[in-house]
């Protein structure tokens, strides 16, 4: 038999071999990023659903009434790796909105002047009253803002770029609603 058939034989197996590991490694990298990642996390950190609810009266109160079709709208393009549970929404009558807990998100929706509109945010900023939906006039400048508001707080004012109280709103069903122009920020009382 010929050497360099030989060598250039054992050459090719060896580099098919090799490609074949290598192709292997990736797909078991992408196997375990698969399953660290959003989808990965959402299965595995259940518990994050119940404090967000902890953390918020309304999501605790049974369901009354049906959902409206845009929030299931809203909730179906937000992020899988939200973890939003429809099911899990609930209604604040005061300001005419919904809050959405997910597995460590919280989201609020209302109707609004395009229709209907969600903002969301993690837990840690929920739960420090950092969850707003503002809707800004292009004919005045006002500022709709309805947010969240966890428990222990009865007040929310906002303020403007002077540290200056804007105005205020009471807190009722976890939720608050006010108009305001050029706020840049809330602050919990």
């Amino acid at each position: 038999m010929n050497p360099s058939f030989v060598n250039n034989t054992w050459r090719t197996r060896t580099a098919i071999a090799l490609a074949t590991v290598g192709a292997v490694a990736v797909l078991l990298g992408a196997i375990v990023y698969a399953n660290t990642t959003s989808a990965g996390a959402s299965r595995a950190t259940p518990n994050q659903l119940s404090a967000i609810m902890g953390h918020f009266a309304l999501l605790r109160h049974h369901a009354s009434g049906s959902l409206p079709a845009e929030l299931a709208t809203a909730i179906a393009k937000a992020p899988d790796s939200y973890g939003l549970r429809l099911g899990g929404a609930r209604h604040a009558s005061n300001t005419d909105s919904w809050l959405v807990p997910g597995i460590g998100w919280l989201c609020i929706a209302a109707h609004d002047a395009d229709g209907f509109a969600m903002s969301c945010t993690n837990a840690a900023s929920a739960e420090a009253g950092e969850l707003t939906l503002i809707e800004r006039s292009q004919a005045t400048g006002d500022e709709r803002i309805i947010g969240a508001c966890p428990d222990g707080y009865a007040r929310v004012s906002a303020l403007g770029d002077t540290h200056s109280v804007l105005g205020g709103a009471t807190v009722s069903e976890s939720t608050y609603s006010m108009k305001v122009q050029n706020a840049r920020q809330m602050t919990l009382e």
